[in-house]
């Protein structure tokens, strides 16, 4: 698989002429973060000079960038979310990296999802008030009929052009009518695929304990597109005042219920598995409280509510998927051995206890 992430000066002018032909790159800088080929650029286009992002899909690479080009237009036209401007996408090129697509550079301050323990208590409270106000806006958007997995589906492939804001476009994979049901198979495959992590010894422990809590689950919503990764390394910020100015990164989408996305953003904004580091700050209670506050001021109370019932059970459906993926998530941050020995206690001893909640 090919891990490369850089593109020569040349190929990226041919990949921006290719949405937008009068257009010229004056500068362009590498990101550091993701699996993405991804440019912050500076281009001059006949209007001024202007800041943009162009991302692409590598070789090897699940090719994504074409539903997180629609799924920006889509956001964009249908909530108050605050997204980057589509300028155009492509999603097939003989000589050029595709899927890719052009995309305005927002204002505000990007971080990774270690740069939680730098800020101080109010400004984790404005990201995740900030967040909550935009999860209900975003869940409000009837887009999707089904719960699972959501994909894009389009009659012709984009050569530069805009995406067409159309929901329509938004299909669920092997969708499911019945949330239990869509629960119970969304987890099962993680909790197989335990007994192939360093946290084999807890598989008999927790497939009962997620049978247990899926039970107890009373969450009667409609599917809603869920954001589910929202880490700090998703969003830009105000450097001021610490909020969202813009939800980045689009290319997996769940539809679910608005409670369930709930804990998953939860998790994320706290950090994700990084959490469970020795150093990392423990913000879940602070980030729950505001993310729920933000939440009730720009939506209902039934989804923040019924978040609240279900926590429990919620909760452990997110601790399976940080099981899972352990590894592979503190990979990405190069934590050492002792650290990640120490992240793995913490987050073994946190899973023992949620489940002895649902032993019978």
């Amino acid at each position: 698989m090919n891990d490369d992430r850089t593109v020569d000066s040349e190929t990226i002018q041919r990949m921006v002429q290719h949405v937008e032909p009068n257009w010229r790159v004056a500068a362009a800088t590498p990101a550091t973060a993701g699996q993405h080929i991804v440019y912050l650029l500076t281009v001059e286009t006949p209007a001024g000079t202007r800041d943009c992002v162009l991302k692409a899909t590598p070789d090897g690479k699940p090719a994504t960038c074409d539903v997180e080009a629609r799924m920006l237009a889509i956001v964009a036209e249908h909530t108050t979310v605050p997204v980057p401007a589509m300028f155009g996408a492509v999603d097939e090129h003989e000589t050029l990296p595709a899927p890719f697509f052009l995309s305005s550079r927002e204002p505000g301050a990007d971080s990774d999802r270690t740069g939680l323990g730098d800020l101080s208590g109010d400004r984790v409270d404005a990201l995740a008030r900030s967040s909550g106000r935009q999860l209900a806006s975003l869940h409000a958007m009837a887009a999707v009929d089904g719960y699972g997995y959501v994909d894009v589906e389009y009659d012709e492939p984009l050569s530069g052009g805009r995406p067409s804001a159309d929901t329509d476009q938004l299909v669920v994979t092997d969708g499911a009518d019945d949330w239990i049901d869509c629960l119970r198979a969304s987890v099962e495959g993680v909790v197989g695929g335990l007994e192939e992590t360093r946290f084999a010894d807890l598989q008999t422990v927790v497939a009962p304990a997620v049978e247990a809590a899926i039970e107890t689950v009373e969450d009667p919503d409609d599917p809603a597109v869920c954001r589910i990764d929202h880490s700090l390394d998703n969003v830009l910020v105000d450097r001021e005042t610490g909020a969202v100015t813009s939800f980045l990164d689009w290319e997996f989408q769940f539809a679910g219920t608005p409670a369930y996305d709930l804990a998953f953003v939860e998790r994320s904004l706290a950090g994700g598995t990084w959490s469970f580091t020795p150093d990392a700050p423990d913000q879940h209670e602070r980030i729950r409280a505001a993310l729920l506050d933000g939440y009730r001021e720009a939506g209902s109370d039934v989804a923040a509510d019924r978040f609240e019932s279900n926590r429990d059970a919620y909760a452990l459906l997110v601790d399976c998927h940080e099981l899972f993926n352990f590894d592979a998530a503190l990979d990405v941050f190069d934590v050492g051995v002792p650290d990640r020995e120490a992240a793995a206690d913490r987050l073994r001893a946190t899973v023992r206890e949620r489940c002895a909640r649902w032993e019978t």
